[in-house]
């Protein structure tokens, strides 16, 4: 039962993810303009110049599927760590 809610719960965060470059937001791929992290070649692999909107979509689902997969693993883990049951 505890993959059957982290795969929900990475979906959820792909889908936020995709939903939040769609209505015009922005994830924390592009808050860091002083990286040495260039995220122009993520662009160039989809077919864009630059870090355009396909790039941002693409990036924004897997920025939440990360999110949200590591926040239910990280809560299932505890769970384990003081013996409660996943079970609802």
């Amino acid at each position: 039962m505890e993959d059957f809610y982290t795969a929900i719960a990475v979906f959820c965060g792909a889908v936020a993810g995709i939903v939040i470059p769609l209505l015009g937001g922005r994830l924390m791929a592009r808050s860091f303009p002083v990286s040495r992290f260039r995220l122009d070649r993520i662009g160039a692999l989809l077919g864009e110049e630059g870090f355009g909107p396909v790039s941002h979509i693409v990036t924004g689902g897997l920025e939440g599927a990360l999110f949200g997969g590591c926040i239910i693993g990280a809560m299932l883990l505890a769970k384990r760590g003081y013996g409660i049951s996943a079970k609802p």
